[in-house]
């Protein structure tokens, strides 16, 4: 007879000076049997979740900053598809994320860590625009480059 078991399925573990036993091992075998056919059904109520909701599609493009900045001189970029996160960044450390149907994002200098500014943002099927108080706040500075990764949905 076993005098160890296993930490997650106690499972027989014999020793040298044990007796093994048959029933021991049907025992195990039925444990291990049970726990493969529970993970087999929750994979496949995974699989059937998933179905349909496809991949999402990388998008990159950029832009160049003019320094204009507020309600009446917005940003905006439209997408082939229907973005569902959009990343912008540039190399003053500046980021922003918007994530579909947002109307305030947080911007982000990197160098503080911290968010730092509010961007109002609004979004017309595949275009999503944005204006903030300062160029800075825009993502607008004039002579800059500024970069947007979207994550378009695959299945729009």
């Amino acid at each position: 007879m076993s005098t160890n078991h296993t930490t997650n399925y106690n499972l027989n573990q014999w020793e040298a000076a044990d007796k093994v036993l048959r029933t021991e091992f049907n025992e195990d075998n039925a444990k291990i049997d049970a726990a493969l056919k529970a993970s087999a059904d929750a994979i496949g109520a995974l699989e059937g979740q998933m179905a349909g909701k496809g991949n999402c599609q990388l998008y990159v493009t950029t832009y160049a900053g003019t320094g204009q900045y507020g309600q009446a001189h917005p940003q905006s970029l439209s997408f082939p598809k229907l973005p569902r996160l959009v990343i912008l960044g540039s190399s003053n450390g500046h980021l922003m994320f918007f994530g579909r149907g947002q109307s305030v994002v947080t911007g982000i200098q990197l160098d503080h860590n911290e968010p730092c500014f509010w961007t109002s943002v609004t979004w017309t099927g595949n275009t999503v625009t944005w204006y903030g108080e300062s160029a800075a706040q825009q993502m607008n500075y004039s002579g800059f480059t500024y970069y947007a990764l979207a994550f378009l949905d695959a299945g729009e």
